[in-house]
Parts: structure tokens; C-alpha cells; sequence
């Protein structure tokens, strides 16, 4: 990731629509496949400024976060953050460490995205939960995608051969569904004029507060029918299989 994009992103973390709305998504895949705390173990792959590491500890999670970027590593750290320096495919941790991995928007970053799966099952707890979120249709590659240094964007049909790989998919569905039609509108416009570059803008407050109750919306959506029809993501959840003596 460019490091103008990890600046935005320390800015944006905690007040940015986009990433709020990332939140409340998680917290619906918790809630459904999750017991919260009791001292559980869970682990936030590609941590970024830490604010998964922190909503999983306010559920009660024993949580931690590991990050390959200094910058990222370095703020979590003056945060007093448990967060660990470590790449995706060789974490450091032990086997079966974790009863919760999260890796959202990090599987895309990698050539060898299969390798940090192979990662997650080995660190994970004999049916722990595995929930990983990716940015959705190749065809809406733009500009942010080769700022953000992503590989590819995943159909659900890829996402599910590669989970079923190592796991047992317990659930997928597309989310950032409020946004999809514009996104899509004004990616293929930006194509058709050779205008794909752009820069980076903090919405207004007022776009922050109108785009939160359109999320707060679509999180009931997703709540309620676990699953929503489009999107310019995908959210899935994924279980490690019990050995059976």
C-alpha cells in the first residue's frame, strides 16, 4: 500500500463511512457465528491502525493483530495495541492458537493468496471461524486497486473454490451493496474517458452522517436475510473442520 493511502487511512479509520460500514458487517458475521469473549483468542490479519484489533476486544476477545507495513505496525504500537510485525503466510504463531481470524481486505494483496489460507488453518482451533472479506468483480478494477497494490478481485465463485480448499464455508454474500450501482456507474465512466486516476478526499460530515444511516440500513438488511443481493465486496465465513478421533 502507498504510504498517502495509509496516511488517509489513520484519518479515516475511526469516521470514514466506508469503514464504519466495514465494521457493521462484521459485527453481524460475529453475532451469527461466534460465542463473544470468554476470553477467546482472536487474531486481525493486516491489523492496519488497529480498529478491528480494538472492536474484537470490546466483545470480549483476547484479540491481537499482526502487520508486514512499519507505519501500521508502528502506530498500533504507540496505541498499546498487542500488534506483532509478521507476513500473512508466516504469522510466527503457533498451531491451533485461535478460536477467531479476521482478514478483511488483506487475501488480495498477495500473489500467493492460498498460502495465507494455509496460514489461517494452521493457526486456528479445530473449529474456529475464519471470516475474510475481498473486493468483488475484476471488472471494477481501477485506479484505487493498483494504489492500494491489490492482485486481482475475487467472483464468489472464486472466493468459495479457495476457502473450500482448506475449510468448510459456512457463508458468503455480497456487501457494500448501497454503493454498488454508483460505484460501478462511475468506474466504467472514469474508463471510457481515460480518467481513472483520482485522488483521495475525506467526504464532508454530513456525507459521513447520511452514508452511516444508509449502512446502518443495509447492516439490518444483511441481519435479517443474511445475505444481500450485489456489491462491490464480498463477506465470508468459513469453519476449520473437527478431527473426529
Amino acid at each position: 500500500m502507498e504510504f498517502e493511502c495509509y496516511q488517509e487511512l489513520i484519518e479515516k479509520d475511526t469516521t470514514h463511512w466506508w469503514f464504519l460500514g466495514k465494521k457493521k458487517f462484521l459485527d453481524v458475521i460475529l453475532d451469527r457465528y461466534t460465542d463473544n469473549g470468554n476470553e477467546k483468542c482472536a487474531l486481525d490479519i493486516g491489523c492496519g491502525t488497529g480498529g478491528i484489533i480494538e472492536q474484537l476486544g470490546a466483545r470480549g476477545f483476547k484479540s491481537f493483530g499482526i502487520d508486514n507495513h512499519e507505519i501500521a505496525f508502528n502506530f498500533c504500537q504507540k496505541k498499546n495495541l498487542p500488534v506483532f510485525k509478521a507476513d500473512a503466510k508466516q504469522t510466527g504463531f503457533e498451531a491451533s492458537s485461535f478460536d477467531v481470524v479476521c482478514a478483511l481486505d488483506v487475501i488480495e494483496h498477495d500473489e500467493d493468496d492460498l498460502a495465507i489460507i494455509r496460514e489461517v488453518k494452521r493457526i486456528l482451533k479445530p473449529g474456529g471461524i475464519f471470516i475474510v472479506m475481498v473486493p468483488a468483480h475484476q471488472w471494477l478494477w481501477s485506479h484505487c486497486d493498483k494504489m492500494n497494490h491489490h492482485k486481482r478481485r475475487y467472483s464468489k465463485k472464486s472466493l468459495l473454490n479457495l476457502l473450500n480448499r482448506e475449510f468448510r464455508t459456512l457463508h458468503i454474500s455480497w456487501i457494500h451493496c448501497s454503493i454498488f450501482i454508483p460505484a460501478s456507474v462511475i468506474i466504467t465512466l472514469r474508463k471510457i474517458l481515460q480518467k481513472d486516476q483520482v485522488r483521495y478526499t475525506n467526504p464532508t460530515h454530513y456525507t459521513n452522517l447520511l452514508m452511516n444511516y444508509i449502512y446502518e440500513l443495509e447492516k439490518n438488511t444483511y441481519r435479517t436475510f443474511h445475505y444481500l443481493p450485489f456489491g462491490t465486496s464480498i463477506a465470508a465465513a468459513a469453519v476449520k473442520a473437527v478431527r473426529i478421533p
